[in-house]
């Protein structure tokens, strides 16, 4: 008998982690973000499961250091400009890969800063380039969030 209490104790508690490691695959999810480079634009894409009911902010905050939002532990982010993006209304519990081939010229780094309560936020460090602004594409069943810099 205590030892099926146990299990169902550990069964309760596994649960809402293993479900956390999932990859995204919900309609709302981020399902995976990269970063490529073509000629001299290197450019960071986010790729969301339509349909997309989140709403998205692009933002130049000062780093090189910020807040992690569930732990408030602080996160290093190198470069000397910044780009968050935050997205709201998201699915958040689960796992979004990162598929980064870093540091390249311009992009020296991309972090996850926030992943709790419906919202996820990256932020990305640059080293002294500017940043082209942003534009949405549907691809198949995603939408992607891309990022340009020059």
């Amino acid at each position: 008998m205590i030892s099926r209490i146990g299990f169902s104790l550990w069964a309760i508690v596994a649960l809402p982690l293993a479900a956390h490691a999932d990859n995204c695959t919900v309609p709302n999810s981020i399902v995976k973000v990269t970063n490529s480079r073509s000629g001299p634009w290197e450019v960071v894409d986010f790729y969301v499961k339509a349909p997309m009911t989140a709403s998205t902010s692009v933002t130049a905050p000062t780093g090189p250091t910020f807040t992690e939002v569930a732990s408030g532990n602080p996160i290093t982010v190198p470069g000397n400009r910044w780009t968050q993006v935050t997205f709201n209304s998201v699915d958040w519990m689960c796992s979004t890969p990162s598929l980064f081939s870093l540091p390249k010229p311009i992009v020296k780094s991309i972090k996850q800063t926030g992943r709790f309560e419906g919202t996820v936020s990256y932020v990305i460090g640059r080293k002294g380039h500017h940043f082209m602004g942003s534009s949405w594409a549907t691809i198949g069943g995603l939408k992607r969030l891309r990022l340009k810099y020059f």
